[in-house]
């Protein structure tokens, strides 16, 4: 775990990175069988919630939003 960023690993924003995590998770459960149906992420995920509270918490800029693509 020597290698594991912290930060990144623990942020709480909704970026690409983020959403296609939880993406590849789902359709992990899926094929699994373990989560039955169709369930929209990007319909179910709603940002403003975290984003008020990184607001209140002046920590807006504390993470840097990734793309899908990056690691």
């Amino acid at each position: 775990y020597a290698s594991v960023d912290l930060k990144r690993h623990s942020a709480p924003i909704f970026d690409g990175y983020n959403i296609s995590l939880i993406k590849q998770k789902l359709k992990a459960g899926q094929d699994l069988k373990l989560i039955r149906g169709n369930i929209d992420v990007d319909r179910w995920i709603e940002s403003k919630y975290v984003n008020n509270a990184l607001k209140t918490l002046n920590l807006q800029t504390f993470w840097t939003p990734q793309g899908a693509s990056d690691k």
